[in-house]
């Protein structure tokens, strides 16, 4: 009969506090917002409120230069942005959400998870992660970002 579930399995004690305090803290002015990359291989987050899909980009697993990298090495990320679907899917995916953030902060939810996912979680989705965090922090969010499956 819960109303919040919080799955701690991999969570570090810092990203715990972070989730409880998004969760409960009553004095939070502004919406917090994590953006979180993760492998569909290894399961939905079940933390996430919203979840994108991006394993319609050009995959970098499949070279063999970029195979061992993740989405913050800068040579994964020039292949990312290399596809000609990177640029729209970025302006698309932020006038998606735009009218929709202030909506859940107005409903006085504090902490929402955004949750961007590819295959394996390492190269894809940190990538574009990554690049939605600076346009958040313009939007005066509080952002955090956690790559869950980077090290697996």
């Amino acid at each position: 009969s819960a109303d919040v579930l919080v799955d701690t399995t991999d969570l570090s004690v810092h990203d715990l506090r972070r989730v409880l305090e998004g969760h409960f803290a009553l004095s939070q002015k502004r919406l917090s917002v994590t953006i979180m990359s993760f492998g569909f291989r290894f399961g939905l987050p079940r933390e996430a409120d919203v979840v994108m899909d991006v394993r319609f980009l050009k995959n970098p697993h499949w070279v063999a230069d970029l195979k061992s990298l993740s989405g913050l090495d800068a040579s994964v990320g020039d292949y990312i942005e290399g596809d000609a679907g990177f640029a729209a899917f970025c302006n698309d995916f932020k006038k998606l959400m735009e009218p929709l953030l202030p909506r859940y902060a107005a409903e006085g939810k504090n902490y929402l998870t955004v949750a961007i996912g590819c295959t394996g979680g390492r190269h894809r989705s940190v990538y574009a992660a990554e690049k939605l965090r600076p346009w958040l922090e313009g939007q005066d969010f509080a952002v955090n970002i956690l790559h869950r499956d980077v090290s697996r």
